[in-house]
């Protein structure tokens, strides 16, 4: 369940981006759940669209994931945006030069062929969609392609680690969020389903 600034309840993220006549960003709070921040600086709902024109999500074709990318396509329909889907081959810390390349081919014959399904698709003709596959460390490679292209908006799934788990290596999400220059907004796994 999701709250807004005043912390009437609404179902879902998507109902977020505007909520009633007020636009507001979804974004994820200090827990990593998700609140509304409005904007209030923004004379219009108008002004508040054309702020909105570059959106990236982080893509890794994991469920989660692909329950971001429908947040986002609902997202930058409401916008009028163009939509970034970034996908980020991790390269292993130790291994052959035989290995980490098998690792980059079957990382790129899987984005590959989500990439070619995209332009096939009904619900994607009408979006504007930059596509793009980057090799190196999640976190990093996000934020540079963010910073490099200019994007007003990021969008990240996540699927949650147990306190262990974040402890020993973070979380891609985690490390967007506190380095972003931009807003971020995070789906958890099952926190959002298309409508």
């Amino acid at each position: 369940m999701l709250q807004n600034r005043g912390g009437a309840r609404c179902v879902s993220a998507a109902q977020l981006v505007c909520w009633g006549s007020m636009p507001v960003y979804p974004l994820a709070d200090a827990d990593g759940g998700i609140k509304a921040v409005s904007i209030t600086a923004m004379k219009s709902r108008e002004a508040a669209m054309t702020a909105i024109k570059q959106v990236l999500i982080a893509y890794d074709d994991s469920d989660c994931a692909k329950q971001a990318l429908g947040f986002a396509c609902e997202f930058v329909r409401r916008f009028d945006a163009r939509l970034h889907i970034v996908s980020v081959c991790q390269l292993p810390q130790f291994g052959s030069g035989t290995a980490t390349e098998m690792i980059i081919e079957n990382a790129r014959g899987i984005y590959g062929k989500f990439f070619d399904g995209l332009k096939d698709n009904p619900a994607y003709r009408d979006m504007d969609l930059v596509k793009q596959m980057e090799i190196g460390n999640p976190a990093e490679m996000i934020l540079h392609y963010a910073e490099s292209h200019k994007i007003d908006h990021i969008i990240v799934g996540h699927r949650g680690f147990s306190n262990i788990e974040r402890w020993l290596m973070g979380s891609v999400a985690r490390q967007i969020i506190d380095n972003a220059g931009c807003p971020v907004t995070v789906i958890r796994e099952s926190s959002y389903s298309a409508q």
